[in-house]
């Protein structure tokens, strides 16, 4: 990345009045100048390495000597004045399972960050085995692990996006000999929602380790529901189970579970799998919420108890997402998910700005739009 050619960029003074004698330039920053008069034209020397996402700029300033009377010279300078070379920007990370079993194939992809338009970009994976390096091309790469001798590789993946050459972050795949698998995926909570399709849409990757995930303490009025305020209902959500009109919560954090079964390895036929959750969380079939069935653990049943068919699967709570809710202020707790001799402890922590003794309601943000603009505007809240 290092290596695109930077941008010129050009900026031209004008001096009023009469006795004008010349133009001088200064330029402060990673850049050559060029002046000629009132125009000067400067070139970024790229020294800034456009891949950290941070811009390249400079100070421009321009000062101007004139004659004010016979024999008196005086000097006026310009504003100061930042030129910036919004450079280009990417990463890219490799979006697939992290653990799988031997003889299975799974399915890779690239996740982009940055400015760069990934339209028409092309895609180098490569990845070793004993010494042995297997390549293969295309915006997905298929991987089948039948033929691997070791426990773990490290997949990676160079691309070519509009014309910049960028290697994704490597991505290590643990091969496990073993029958089954429990695979649990999660998203953080970071991404926008779309009124269009009344739906949070999460942007960043499935977080598949033991990492704590954030998610936001849901105590606002996501349907509206609450009653004026002396009667003491602010419509908190956390305090809610089924929405009065047809809103979506936009405050629950995808989780998706699923089960594997190796070729050869017993039917899974009759098995149950086992989730508990703490007091600070609830989980549920949706985001919409329009029945009390929609809540599939939490509250008074913290667990509960799920069949497998002969493939390890049960349409209500595996393969699909499923959407986590904290219900508690500034809280820990982990979802316990087993099955058979496998146990997986996923963490959360609930955030917010408060907690319900101290988040305004309704009433009081309408009073504030109206008399504290300016505590608004400075802000950017509500």
């Amino acid at each position: 990345m290092e290596d695109f050619i930077p941008p010129s960029a050009v900026c031209e003074a004008t001096f009023i009045g009469d006795g004008l004698i010349g133009y001088s330039w200064i330029v402060t920053g990673d850049a050559t100048k060029t002046p000629n008069g009132n125009r000067v034209t400067i070139d970024f020397n790229g020294n800034e390495k456009p891949s950290t996402g941070y811009p390249v700029e400079v100070t421009v300033r321009c000062s101007a000597r004139y004659t004010e009377e016979p024999g008196v010279e005086k000097t006026i300078f310009s504003n100061l004045v930042t030129v910036k070379w919004e450079a280009p920007q990417i990463t890219i990370d490799i979006i697939g399972d992290e653990e799988v079993l031997r003889d299975s194939t799974h399915i890779y992809y690239p996740e982009h960050h940055g400015n760069l338009n990934s339209i028409g970009a092309t895609y180098i994976w490569t990845w070793e085995d004993n010494g042995l390096t297997h390549t293969s091309t295309g915006d997905t790469y298929p991987l089948n692990f039948s033929n691997t001798s070791t426990d773990a590789i490290i997949l990676n993946c160079k691309a070519n996006v509009s014309g910049v050459e960028v290697n994704a972050n490597p991505k290590i795949i643990n091969v496990l000999d073993q029958s089954y698998l429990l695979t649990v995926k999660r998203k953080d909570y970071s991404g926008t929602y779309i009124p269009d399709i009344q739906k949070m849409i999460h942007t960043n990757p499935y977080i598949t380790d033991d990492r704590c995930v954030f998610i936001h303490f849901n105590v606002d009025d996501d349907d509206g529901s609450a009653e004026e305020d002396d009667k003491g209902n602010c419509g908190w959500d956390y305090l809610q189970k089924v929405f009065e009109n047809d809103s979506i919560d936009d405050d629950l954090c995808e989780l998706e579970i699923s089960i594997s079964k190796a070729d050869g390895a017993e039917s899974l036929q009759g098995e149950k799998i086992r989730i508990e959750v703490p007091d600070c969380l609830r989980v549920w079939k949706n985001q919409s919420r329009q029945e009390e069935s929609d809540l599939l653990l939490g509250g008074d049943d913290k667990i509960g108890e799920w069949t497998l068919n002969s493939n390890g699967s049960n349409s209500e709570i595996l393969g699909h997402p499923i959407y986590v809710e904290g219900i508690a202020y500034d809280a820990e707790g982990e979802i316990t998910i087993t099955v058979k001799n496998i146990q997986k402890k996923i963490k959360y922590a609930t955030c917010s700005v408060g907690d319900s003794k101290t988040q305004p309601t309704k009433t009081e943000r309408r009073k504030y739009r109206i008399n504290v603009k300016i505590l608004l505007i400075a802000n950017g809240v509500l």
